[in-house]
């Protein structure tokens, strides 16, 4: 569980970064920085020297302490240097001082010359004219043997082995470390829900140029004159496996605000921001950005984040961040609902770029502009599984201008694997009405064209305040409603429509209701008491999913679904 116990729905941030003097990077000469290494089956890396012990930066931001996590709990605790130690072209490599902190009650595993250890993916990110965007990743590197500090509390369980960071502990590794090559592994080789990957890691002890799989960012991204104004930030990521273990996987990627130097080195600038992706600076610099997180089905986190900004004239821009953290679903698909007859332009697309051989496609999402709808995709896991999905550590950007001002509702994302989809609350083309619906068009019955389903009210769970309705039903049918967190679809025996909701489903067997001459039900919902098991309250930042069932005799049918998100 994140530390923060970060609540479900909307993160705003009213205050800018502070600025503070960039920090030097930490002494420690890694035990795996000076090292002899014999090229043999098993790579033996041996201590050469250790200068120091580096302190965790008393900038850092403090997660909770008072309460450990159950087992070991991996957090990136402090970025300590960025060093730009290479260069070809006009590609730059770079690499991330790191500190390693344990917020668990048990060891974690870092074993050499196995599985068991944690992984270090390193990123970086430009904040420009209103437009949050990756613009360089690392392969993921793997680390080793570990040398225990007091923590990022201040404490400091020492585990008795070289092979365990124990509770409350900390490891520090310089820039030299995290930049070597041969520990740089493939992101394709591990699954970033369990942490898990083959060891040796695939391509374990090839080479290549300076860059080989090294944090690398284009020159032109970080030149001032062609950035103005720009911000950017650095971002580490751990992923281990028995941190993933004990469901503590969420809390495992921190950030830091770095300043564009000489020769295009970086400086750090003010405090590391434990337990959260890069993605929240965007958030923490302009209150007007909305940010949501949600959970893929098998419990992978994405976030997203949201911005409309006017441009005059009766015209706005739309710019949307999503960001995976450890989702081994995915996403291929994001879709923008549109009210009729809106008009888009200057529709944009941009991705982080894979490198050094990593097998994943870099094609752009294609675009397609339908009357209700404007969205990205790339094929499906079963179609090509290297397709560019929006995988784990990265943040995919889409963009268009509009003619209609924005309003609160949903987009939707689809997963890569599986088929699944989310629908999450962002700032989007006022529909003029409250939801998006999907399943649609509705299966027709005996009264014509099917079964529509709206709803009125409001989406701000404290006010209570909303109502469903069907309409299009067969007269003096009865019906009632149902709803779930989870979207789906199956066409269940006895009915020529789909179920769009899933398992755990809420039955409002209650209300149950008779369409009458004009064949509609209308009902309030208590957002206090859905009828699940046990009953459930809405709360603020969850998608709900409604969807109507009523009899045509004699089968069994629905009306389209609603996914309804809320404030």
């Amino acid at each position: 569980m994140d530390r923060r116990r970060w609540r479900r729905g909307v993160l705003r941030f009213g205050t800018c970064l502070a600025r503070f003097p960039a920090t030097r990077e930490g002494t420690v000469l890694s035990i795996e920085v000076l090292m002899l290494r014999t090229r043999v089956s098993l790579r033996l890396y041996l201590i050469c020297a250790l200068a120091g012990l580096a302190q965790v930066s008393s900038n850092a931001q403090v997660l909770d302490c008072t309460t450990p996590t159950t087992g070991p709990d991996v957090v990136l605790g402090d970025l300590t240097g960025i060093e730009r130690i290479a260069s070809l072209g006009s590609v730059g490599a770079y690499a991330i001082g790191t500190t390693k902190c344990n917020y668990g009650d048990g060891n974690l595993a870092s074993l050499t010359n196995t599985s068991e250890h944690p992984v270090l993916l390193q990123h970086l990110y430009r904040l420009h004219e209103g437009r949050f965007e990756q613009i360089g990743m690392s392969w993921a590197r793997h680390g080793y043997i570990v040398a225990a500090t007091l923590g990022c509390c201040g404490t400091c369980t020492p585990s008795g082995s070289t092979s365990l960071l124990g509770p409350g502990c900390a490891d520090a590794n310089a820039t030299a470390t995290n930049g070597i090559q041969d520990l740089l592994g493939p992101r394709s080789d591990i699954d970033p829900w369990t942490g898990q990957f083959p060891f040796p890691f695939t391509g374990s002890g090839q080479s290549g140029d300076v860059l080989f799989r090294r944090l690398q960012v284009r020159d032109e991204d970080l030149l001032p004159a062609l950035n103005p104004g720009a911000r950017y930030f650095a971002e580490g990521h751990f992923l281990a496996p028995d941190d993933a273990a004990f469901g503590n996987g969420h809390n495992n990627a921190s950030w830091r605000e770095v300043l564009v130097g000489p020769g295009l080195q970086l400086l750090f600038s003010g405090p590391t921001m434990r337990g959260e992706p890069a993605l929240f600076a965007w958030a923490s610099i302009d209150p007007e950005v909305r940010l949501e997180q949600y959970d893929d089905l098998t419990g992978g986190r994405f976030w997203l984040a949201s911005r409309a900004m006017s441009l005059g004239a009766g015209q706005w821009h739309y710019e949307y961040a999503l960001y995976n953290h450890n989702s081994r679903l995915a996403a291929r698909r994001f879709g923008v609902p549109l009210p009729a007859g809106t008009t888009v332009s200057a529709i944009g697309f941009s991705d982080a770029d894979y490198h050094s051989g990593e097998i994943y496609s870099g094609d752009d999402w294609v675009v397609t502009v339908a009357p209700n709808e404007l969205s990205w995709e790339a094929d499906a896991a079963f179609v090509d599984p290297t397709a560019n999905a929006l995988r784990f550590g990265t943040v995919y950007n889409f963009r268009f201008d509009a003619d209609v001002a924005p309003g609160a509702n949903v987009v939707r994302v689809d997963d890569f694997v599986g088929g699944g989809f989310s629908f999450v609350g962002a700032q989007v083309p006022d529909l003029g009405m409250l939801g998006a619906n999907f399943c649609t068009p509705p299966p027709p019955n005996s009264a014509g064209p099917g079964g529509f389903l709206t709803a009125s009210g409001s989406d701000l769970v404290a006010l209570n305040d909303l109502t469903l309705t069907m309409t299009g039903l067969p007269p003096n049918q009865f019906g009632y409603y149902l709803a779930s967190l989870r979207p789906g679809f199956l066409l269940p025996p006895g009915s020529p429509g789909p179920l769009c909701v899933t398992s755990p489903i809420a039955r409002f067997a209650q209300q149950v209701e008779n369409a009458g001459a004009q064949g509609v039900i209308q009902v309030p919902i208590d957002l206090s008491a859905i009828p699940m098991t046990p009953p459930a309250a809405v709360v603020s930042g969850e998608t709900w999913y409604f969807q109507g069932w009523y009899r045509d005799s004699p089968l069994s049918q629905f009306t389209e679904a609603l996914a309804v998100h809320f404030r």
